[in-house]
């Protein structure tokens, strides 16, 4: 998804906090010169050592698209298209797949949820979605901390039909 120039800041703050990367390492490890997934990809070509491969991730897709409202509430119908199309583009792009949470935890550096935990379930289907049109592709999902609520099964019931992809969830404490 497309970074504004002015929310490299957020990107790096984002992070630090919910990856648990030092922003030393965020600010000095690479440039912030690229503003789609595209780019990035290009960036990193012949610049790292190793086999690498990348999520799009849902709350970064959301803060391209929405800006600041991105952690206040649900999209609008055009911008979840906005979002589905580039995170198409993205997939075009390199990208492996798609990236996302629901849960109850995660915050960005204001203190807020991050964005994704904010957006309908209709929003996290709809992107499901479009990882179904690219072949090899896959999901990633962080439902919830603890007992996991029936409405997060539900949903990731409807992402992996909409994909029709397996859904590789992250679940930490549950009983």
């Amino acid at each position: 998804a497309p970074i504004a120039p002015g929310d490299a800041t957020y990107v790096k703050q984002l992070m630090a906090v919910v990856e648990g990367i030092p922003m030393d390492a965020l600010e000095q490890g690479m440039s912030w010169d690229w503003t789609t997934f595209g780019q990035w990809l290009d960036h990193l070509d012949g610049h790292i050592a190793v086999n690498a491969g990348f999520l799009v991730g849902h709350s970064m897709l959301r803060r391209a698209v929405m800006g600041d409202d991105a952690v206040r509430g649900p999209a609008t119908a055009e911008q979840i298209a906005t979002m589905a199309a580039q995170l198409d583009g993205a997939l075009a792009a390199g990208a492996l797949g798609f990236s996302s949470g629901w849960d109850n935890v995660h915050l960005d550096a204001n203190g807020n949820p991050v964005p994704s935990r904010v957006a309908a379930a209709e929003e996290f289907v709809e992107l499901a979605g479009v990882v179904g049109r690219h072949e090899g592709t896959t999901l990633g999902f962080f439902p919830h901390m603890g007992e996991l609520p029936e409405d997060r099964m539900d949903l990731m019931v409807d992402m992996s039909l909409a994909a029709q992809r397996p859904l590789n969830w992250n679940l930490l404490g549950s009983m």
